[in-house]
């Protein structure tokens, strides 16, 4: 009886940190902001990024893995 609950508990922890990182990543609309990904491998050194700017245009180099770092700021 306390496996099925067990189970029930783990898939609603997923999908609740699913949500929850699909909702801190969500990039703006185009023209109201820019958003810049930067990825960090587990020595703090800058691996990857990925920029969208205000236009809409998307520029990206390196891995994207690891520990991310997000920033955000308003198109002017």
């Amino acid at each position: 009886m306390k496996k099925p609950i067990r189970n029930v508990l783990l898939i609603a922890a997923s999908l609740s940190t699913l949500a929850f990182g699909a909702s801190v990543a969500r990039p703006p609309p185009t023209g109201s902001g820019w958003i810049e990904y930067k990825y960090y491998d587990d020595a703090g050194n800058l691996v990857g990024a990925r920029l969208i700017d205000c236009s809409g245009i998307v520029s990206t180099y390196g891995v994207f893995q690891g520990r991310v770092e997000i920033e955000q700021g308003p198109c002017f």
